[in-house]
């Protein structure tokens, strides 16, 4: 996170690292449940209810606590020595698309929703115009959890086919 000026007023960016590496919609900071995760709030319940189903506290490892063993259903698998390079991979190619998109949508308006840092290789983003062409929330989590699961763990379809549908998962954050 920096702090950059515009004008007289001071806005708060993002770095590719505070954004959900499965929606990319929203921060996976700032929230009191949420801490060393590589997911958002509400990726990280659509996670956990499709987990809870199968007796786990998640099925994939989203949280920056990788030797949890059984409390992840992906390692209860086997475990997957490339799933955390995969995800930061996931997370960087969604976001430089999303990136490339938002360039061409504020443009004409003269918004920069996102900076590569001077010199170096850090991208950073700025949180308004991003979910204003992005908004966060279920429907997008729910989308965003089916193409997860589809390009990084297609084994959670043989295991619990609900999390190939998003309205499926929409429901279980309802319930």
């Amino acid at each position: 996170m920096i702090t950059v000026w515009v004008g007289e007023r001071a806005e708060t960016w993002y770095a590719f690292g505070d954004w959900c590496a499965i929606c990319a919609s929203e921060l996976t900071r700032g929230h009191p449940e949420v801490r060393d995760t590589f997911a958002c709030i509400t990726c990280l319940r659509i996670d956990a209810a499709l987990a809870r189903a199968h007796g786990a506290t998640l099925m994939t490892p989203l949280d920056d606590v990788w030797g949890r063993g059984d409390a992840v259903l992906l390692h209860r698998r086997g475990g997957d020595a490339s799933a955390r390079k995969r995800l930061e991979d996931h997370r960087a190619n969604q976001l430089l698309r999303r990136v490339r998109e938002a360039r061409d949508h504020w443009k004409p308006r003269g918004v920069v929703p996102a900076v590569r840092w001077p010199g170096g290789s850090a991208w950073f983003i700025d949180r308004d115009p991003w979910q204003e062409l992005y908004p966060p929330g279920p429907t997008a989590s729910a989308e965003a959890y089916t193409r997860y699961a589809a390009e990084l763990h297609p084994w959670i379809a043989d295991v619990d086919p609900r999390a190939m549908d998003a309205s499926e998962l929409a429901s279980l954050l309802r319930r």
